[in-house]
């Protein structure tokens, strides 16, 4: 790929997490770190690290409640796009 495919490409990424709710771009923000934090913790529990445990346990925790918070984003935007077409059909039915 040449450099301008992959400017591109970088903004057309940046744009499309720009235009999602803040609830969307928490939880994968949350659900990508305890994801990379239970891969941590996978690899100091290889090499018998204690703290492997904490590591794991926060992993898991982040990775739960980044991807409830999706999961909560994508309700509120479904419910953000039902209201707003319930106010389009009031507006055309009071004109």
């Amino acid at each position: 790929m040449h450099k301008d495919t992959h400017s591109l490409a970088i903004f057309v990424v940046l744009r499309q997490i720009k235009a999602m709710n803040k609830y969307l771009r928490r939880g994968i923000i949350g659900t990508l770190l305890g994801a990379g934090l239970g891969f941590l913790g996978f690899w100091l529990m290889e090499r018998d690290q204690e703290i492997y445990k904490w590591v794991m346990f926060i992993g898991v925790a982040l990775f739960g409640v980044g991807f409830l918070t999706i999961l909560y984003g994508l309700i509120r935007k479904i419910e953000r796009r039902s209201l707003l077409d319930e106010r389009k059909g009031r507006q055309k039915d009071n004109a």
